[in-house]
């Protein structure tokens, strides 16, 4: 099947790795809210888990603006890198012992936005966004 918008396979592999670190960012708060819910005790505070659901979200959609070519994909690139890197840090200083899941999720993000900035900013790819 053919659609009116040719996929590179650049863009389609940065949306498959950017909606898989917002499907991990989704799974990882959602699991420190059952652990919070059937054991009782106090896991990561509210912060991080609506922190790394909003984050989830984004990335979500920043994958879906890939996939469809959307215009206002390279914008939500740009302001999510600092909005992810602050929130790491943040999450790091506040955090004596930083679980491996949340680290883990907080690289990728950084590494897979990181990317995808870079491949926006090439004339090729964002003559594609911009049609």
């Amino acid at each position: 099947m053919t659609h009116g918008k040719s996929h590179s396979i650049g863009t389609s592999l940065l949306a498959m790795m950017v909606s898989l670190v917002g499907i991990l960012a989704l799974m990882l708060s959602f699991s420190h809210l059952l652990k919070a819910h059937f054991t009782g005790v106090a896991g990561p505070g509210a912060e991080l888990v609506i922190g790394l659901s909003v984050a989830g979200t984004s990335y979500l959609l920043l994958a879906c603006g890939l996939w469809k070519h959307k215009r206002w994909t390279r914008r939500l690139a740009f302001w999510l890198l600092p909005l992810l890197t602050l929130a790491g840090v943040l999450d790091t200083a506040d955090n004596k012992l930083l679980a491996l899941s949340t680290m883990l999720v907080f690289v990728l993000g950084f590494v897979s936005n990181l990317a995808v900035i870079l491949a926006l900013h090439r004339p090729q790819t964002r003559a594609l966004f911009y049609r």
